[in-house]
């Protein structure tokens, strides 16, 4: 391990150490008090909002540049990437298989955090030179808490953070992937992946949410079908795995092959990193993209953010973690004996009872890489057109489309170690804003309720009939 390394290595286990796993837990426990339970009372609403937009109209004539479910498209787009594979897979490598029950405490509440920062984004949005919506984190604490200083720290956070968690790490594991199966240079991979990513980005934000709008439902059900072929072909093992996680997050994990086994707090960081690396709940990433929403109510947005959540993390990451366990995978090693992790390790755990398995893996890791890349090109823009106005967003795509291809053959560890102290400066001037401006939350989801009693007032007297 060379020196830059160390540094990195030590700052990621500064800042997820008990630091914002304490701080998210926290914010969560609050969220969940002071919004009655919102993520459990209205759980079955934001999936249905989610699944079966049609049936709730979901496309009103109100300002934005984007249709509700393709502003929640195109921040699934940025959430469930190469993380739900790779990420999930380095996790549970170092943290043991109790990282996995620690990305589900996150992940839950996660849900009520995406929640809030999303209707602030909507609440505090504005309109930018060209017309277009402008909005997230940064917004809400200029205009919503008063807080210029931690909107630019924000908005600076978000612009770097882009360059680990969008460009180089979604680079980095897909082409890692592509080249362990077909022997490509990482570096060829790298350029290919760039020059499609300028075509997209370069169309702008309704382009990328059409693309995602498509891509995303199609990513997301191809890959629990092949984790679903896995389990149900190791039915006898999804029971004991499931236990294993939950003793595991309790006792850590004793060595096994070449795993060097894990602590409890390992495990809890691991996980609880994880969990907002796949879902964003905090980083106040997904709010950029729900703030282009046409949509005539903030609190209906952050519903559809909660429900985000709720697939990208319990659904999502779940998948691979128990395809990893029913497989008994942890621990495997190469011809030359080095200890598999990353994309390679869940490839190998799915190549073990399904035929083309590596292929469909790597479709999978391939569509969630480049969605994520797309989406997360937009949100370093909006950080940087915030912070230097729309002049510098031209330069900036230069650089992010130039990372795509050095991240794609960088370090793996170095670059999802970055990638996760870039996440953990963003989170904290966001839940700044979220717990400074929780009554606005409180008070846009009283009006989306007043909303729904109003609707189910309307239905029983329609179709209430005399007795």
């Amino acid at each position: 391990m060379n020196h830059l390394e160390a540094i990195l290595f030590e700052m990621r286990h500064l800042l997820w150490g008990s630091f914002l796993i304490g701080l998210i837990a926290a914010m969560g426990i609050y969220l969940t008090i002071s919004l009655k339970g919102l993520q459990f009372r209205y759980l079955f609403h934001s999936l249905h909002l989610l699944f079966f937009p049609q049936k709730h109209k979901l496309n009103p004539e109100s300002s934005g540049d984007l249709s509700p479910f393709q502003s929640i498209m195109t921040a699934l787009a940025g959430s469930i990437g190469t993380g739900s594979i790779a990420g999930v897979a380095i996790a549970i490598s170092i943290g043991g298989y109790g990282a996995i029950f620690w990305l589900w405490v996150t992940s839950i509440f996660g849900m009520i955090i995406a929640y809030s920062e999303n209707v602030l984004a909507i609440k505090y949005r504005v309109q930018n030179e060209k017309g277009q919506m402008s909005g997230g984190p940064m917004y809400a604490l200029r205009d919503g808490l008063k807080q210029p200083l931690l909107a630019k720290a924000f908005a600076l956070f978000g612009a770097i953070a882009a360059f680990g968690i969008g460009a180089t790490v979604q680079s980095n594991s897909t082409a890692g992937a592509i080249d362990t199966l077909f022997s490509i240079s990482p570096w060829i991979t790298g350029i290919i992946m760039a020059l499609i990513a300028a075509l997209v980005v370069l169309g702008g934000v309704r382009k990328i949410g059409q693309i995602a709008s498509v891509m995303v439902p199609l990513m997301t059900i191809l890959y629990v079908a092949a984790s679903l072929a896995i389990l149900t072909v190791n039915w006898q093992n999804i029971l004991p795995s499931l236990q294993l996680i939950i003793t595991s997050a309790f006792t850590g994990q004793a060595p096994l092959g070449g795993f060097v086994g894990s602590s409890l707090l390992v495990a809890m960081q691991m996980g609880s990193a994880r969990a907002v690396f796949s879902n964003e709940a905090g980083l106040g990433s997904s709010p950029i993209a729900a703030a282009n929403a046409k949509t005539p109510y903030a609190a209906l947005q952050g519903m559809l953010a909660m429900a985000g959540v709720f697939v990208a993390s319990l659904i999502i990451c779940t998948m691979t973690g128990l395809v990893l366990a029913v497989t008994d995978s942890l621990g495997l090693v190469d011809s030359a004996g080095i200890l598999i992790t990353g994309a390679p390790l869940t490839i190998a755990a799915f190549s073990q009872n399904l035929p083309g398995a590596p292929y469909i893996v790597l479709g999978c890791l391939v569509l969630f890489g480049f969605t994520t890349l797309i989406a997360w090109a937009y949100y370093g823009e909006k950080c940087i057109e915030f912070l230097l106005g729309a002049k510098s967003i031209s330069s900036y795509r230069l650089v992010y489309l130039s990372l795509i291809i050095v991240g794609a053959a960088a370090n793996l560890h170095l670059i999802w170690a970055f990638a996760d102290i870039a996440n953990g400066l963003m989170c904290i001037p966001n839940l700044i804003g979220v717990i400074g401006l929780i009554k606005v939350v409180r008070y846009e989801t009283m009006i989306y309720e007043q909303f729904l009693l109003s609707l189910a007032d309307k239905y029983f007297k329609i179709t209430k009939t005399p007795i």
